[in-house]
């Protein structure tokens, strides 16, 4: 996925300045946006978890828009690991007390079009692709040959490349504000992992 990176450059460089290619009516939109976070199942569903993010938005078309946004997101939950069977005799039988935990954070290009485009309604979708920072984490009773002891945090850290999808509604208050729902699904890969999260957001928009 390294060339992610260089098509994100490029496309970003293009995007900051020369933005009057994209637009033949020089319509833009920033917004602001949170939700919730649903992590990869590596860190078990996580509890308190959140995202929010600002994003700027710019049609070339009548339906045809750009976009260019930033992200973060965290998510913990405490849970219980039951160990029914120790083979090697190193821990008890019973329920034991585990962590896991998520965040992540990233800047993404995406190009999108609108299903539906009316005077209050829009219907859209967008296909992103950015870098990210992603670190994720989960406890373990069993054995750790690295750590070299029982018990112990798994964890993914590193900075790669994303990809995702957005799924969106917006509503015109007037003609310069509005509000929106979308639900957004992301891949990441870091250090070798392939991970995913899904997430529910609100937002506020202008017109600008």
């Amino acid at each position: 996925m390294k060339h992610i990176r260089y098509i994100f450059a490029c496309i970003t460089i293009v995007f900051v300045f020369d933005c009057d290619i994209y637009s033949q009516s020089n319509a833009s939109q920033a917004s602001i946006y949170g939700g919730l976070q649903f992590f990869d199942e590596y860190s078990y569903p996580l509890d308190k978890s959140y995202n929010f993010g600002v994003q700027y938005k710019k049609y070339a078309l009548h339906r045809l828009f750009v976009s260019f946004q930033g992200q973060f997101s965290k998510g913990e939950k405490q849970h219980d690991i039951v160990l029914y069977q120790d083979r090697e005799n190193s821990l008890p039988k019973g329920t034991y007390r585990g962590y896991g935990y998520g965040h992540s954070a990233g800047i993404s290009f995406g190009i999108g079009g609108d299903l539906l485009n009316t005077i209050r309604h829009k219907i859209y979708t967008l296909a992103m692709v950015g870098l990210c920072y992603y670190h994720t984490s989960k406890s373990s009773v069993g054995y750790s040959y690295e750590q070299g002891q029982y018990g112990y945090q798994q964890e993914i850290k590193g900075i790669g490349e994303s990809v995702g999808l957005d799924a969106g509604y917006d509503f015109w208050i007037t003609s310069k504000f509005g509000c929106g729902l979308f639900y957004r699904f992301a891949f990441y890969f870091v250090e070798g992992w392939s991970l995913y999260d899904n997430s529910v957001n609100l937002k506020l928009f202008i017109n600008i």
